[in-house]
């Protein structure tokens, strides 16, 4: 997908490359960069996993921009392990791929292990700084830790976040066999396609509880850091075709 390849190239340049020092003195004319060694979080969204993660890892460490570090998973309980290992100087971003227990719990369950797995990384491997990339409810679950807790002394410093197709206000209703059909994470999908829509002052039309949330709480959200939400100013209707034409393969790279 095209997409995909433009995704990967965007999110790339902000999480895994940083401006020299010669750029900002304007010595030179060519653009220079150095590399990031900042640790780089990827969070998965609804009915996904590390396979979707690996892609866009792979193709970071294939150009040389990150390093394998740390994958992570969540129990079902809670409980977190944690395999491979986090240099303590490393020449470039380690990667730290996060797996939940199970891909449908939703995004506040996903930012409550969040908090404990920077608690975790901070104490343990004395990560004092990071950069995170969310696909879809991912995204969400960031962001809304980040409005939490990101604040917090126990955890390590947010610098940069990308978020891909995050839901923010509503999620369309495409009546998906993976959709809850039940409970309190079934409400989030109760958004139509046209319904919603961008007033002139630059509020949505329709604002959904999971908006107000993190609308409410944006004056904690950490001054320092700096996003790149990748989302779209205008809609066209594109028909994508395949076993990879999907939500979930939205932010892989297939060239």
């Amino acid at each position: 997908m095209i997409v995909g390849a433009v995704v990967v190239l965007v999110v790339a340049g902000i999480l895994f490359l940083s401006p020299s020092r010669s750029q900002q003195m304007k010595q030179q004319s060519t653009l220079a960069v150095n590399r990031s060694t900042t640790p780089v979080l990827f969070v998965h969204g609804w009915g996904a996993g590390l396979r979707s993660q690996m892609p866009l890892a792979r193709k970071a460490i294939r150009e040389g921009y990150a390093q394998k570090g740390l994958v992570v998973y969540v129990g079902p309980s809670g409980q977190i392990q944690m395999y491979g290992r986090l240099p303590v100087h490393p020449k470039k971003s380690p990667e730290i791929l996060v797996k939940f227990p199970n891909a449908y719990i939703g995004e506040y369950k996903e930012a409550a292990a969040l908090h404990k797995i920077l608690i975790l990384l901070k104490r343990n491997y004395h990560m004092t700084q990071y950069n995170a990339i969310g696909h879809s409810m991912g995204a969400y679950a960031l962001t809304f830790q980040a409005e939490k807790y990101g604040n917090s002394n126990q955890l390590p410093r947010l610098n940069k976040l990308a978020l891909i197709a995050g839901p923010f206000d509503g999620i369309l209703n495409r009546h998906k066999w993976d959709q809850p059909l039940s409970g309190k994470l079934s409400r989030l999908w109760d958004d139509y396609p046209g319904q919603n829509r961008l007033l002139a002052n630059g509020q949505p039309k329709i604002k959904h509880p999971e908006y107000r949330v993190l609308m409410r709480n944006r004056y904690r959200f950490p001054r320092q850091a700096k996003i790149l939400n990748i989302s779209v100013k205008s809609m066209m209707d594109l028909i994508l075709m395949g076993p990879l034409a999907c939500h979930q393969l939205y932010h892989w790279d297939q060239y």
